[in-house]
């Protein structure tokens, strides 16, 4: 089963209906770290998120939605929804998990992970280093201040 680790985004054709379900008019513009229509990065999420906004949990889809300037909406997931899937694989007996587009996270979605996943970081992620741009990504995107260190997790 795979976990997003970015936000889908839309623009809702009617500001008064801001909830799953509700009509949108076009994908979202793309977010400063993704430059995709539609996506947006788990900085810019959380930026968005520091800002005050309004953050709902949609129980039916396990995912969280933020809505922003008027007629933004966005879907994402955090260490709450990810406990939810991963119980949900578990109890099913799925195979595994895995993440799509960890190039999109700033740290905060793999230290939610690790904090609600039963296995040790050590067995998922043997040589996991945030000091280092890996797994071929180039990660100068993302500024210094808004990394999150090994250590810090």
């Amino acid at each position: 089963m795979g976990l997003g680790f970015y936000g889908r985004t839309f623009t809702m054709k009617d500001p008064g209906c801001m909830h799953a379900g509700c009509e949108f008019s076009e994908v979202a513009k793309g977010g400063d770290r993704t430059g995709t229509p539609g996506v947006l990065s788990a900085a810019t999420i959380n930026k968005i998120i520091e800002n005050g906004v309004t953050v709902l949990h949609d129980l039916e889809a396990a995912a969280k939605i933020v809505t922003w300037d008027g007629n933004q909406w966005a879907s994402f997931d955090d260490a709450e929804t990810l406990k939810i899937k991963l119980d949900y694989a578990n109890q099913r007996c799925l195979g595994g998990t895995m993440v799509w587009a960890i190039d999109l996270d700033d740290g905060s979605l793999l230290a939610a992970l690790s904090s609600v996943s039963t296995k040790k970081e050590e067995e998922v992620l043997p040589s996991l280093n945030f000091d280092t741009p890996g797994f071929g990504t180039n990660w100068d995107f993302i500024p210094e201040s808004e990394k999150v260190k090994r250590d810090e997790l």
